[in-house]
């Protein structure tokens, strides 16, 4: 986003700071990419399940997950694995749910 706006107020005569919109837009597709790599049925088809996981990301859901069960460790262990196994990252998206992190990362998102 940044580049293109860029591009675009070099051959303008806006001198618009468009800043604070672009922040937004990129938690908010930050924010959405996290939200679908974990809780996504269709991605999860498409491309490696929990990816996140897999790679050890500290992503919004899992953040959100640690930060509202601070002295449960089973997340932050799971990430140190950087674990293939989809039952492990199925107990962790189970883990999110129930803590209600997807629902909170929908929240956020609206």
């Amino acid at each position: 986003f940044r580049l293109a706006v860029g591009l675009l107020q070099a051959f303008s005569e806006n001198d618009t700071n468009f800043t604070p919109l672009l922040n937004k837009l990129a938690l908010y597709f930050q924010i959405r990419d996290d939200y679908i790599n974990l809780a996504s049925a269709e991605f999860m088809k498409s491309k490696s399940f929990c990816e996140d996981l897999t790679e050890g990301k500290f992503s919004w859901p899992i953040l959100d997950a640690i930060e509202s069960n601070p002295s449960d460790n089973r997340l932050l262990n799971i990430l140190r694995q950087r674990t293939e196994d989809v039952d492990v990252k199925r107990h962790a998206v189970e883990y999110m749910a129930a803590q209600g992190s997807f629902e909170r990362t929908q929240v956020e998102l609206e």
